[in-house]
């Protein structure tokens, strides 16, 4: 087992069996995939903010949309209301005409000794 341990190599030991020229190589190398990293995670970072951004304004047109969809139902419904409460007023206005006419016609027709006949159940 002790002669395994001796034949791996010290590769993950710091530094240890690397030359001066070697090891700035290494670091320049390291500090290359550094600066690499460090600018693929401003990208990521400002990717993320524009996809937040066109989101957002998606968003908006989506409920700009939906508004406009529940305003005209809203206003659908309040057509129909209105129409109802018109028919409704016409009905009414309809039936105090006829009545004024039946009193009017009733009154004439008594002038003449007559009277309108009503069914008695």
């Amino acid at each position: 087992m002790d002669d395994r341990m001796m034949a791996t190599s010290y590769r993950f030991e710091k530094n240890k069996g690397i030359e001066n020229s070697k090891r700035s190589a290494q670091e320049a190398r390291i500090a290359l995939l550094e600066d690499q990293a460090r600018e693929e995670l401003f990208i990521t970072k400002k990717n993320q903010q524009a996809f937040k951004a066109v989101w957002n304004d998606n968003f908006d047109v989506l409920n700009e949309n939906f508004r406009s969809q529940n305003f005209n139902k809203n206003l659908h419904e309040d057509l129909k209301i209105i129409k109802k409460a018109n028919i409704m007023v016409r009905r009414d206005a309809l039936k105090r005409l006829y009545h004024q006419d039946y009193v009017l016609y009733e009154a004439e027709l008594k002038k003449l000794g007559l009277c309108i006949h009503k069914e008695r159940i």
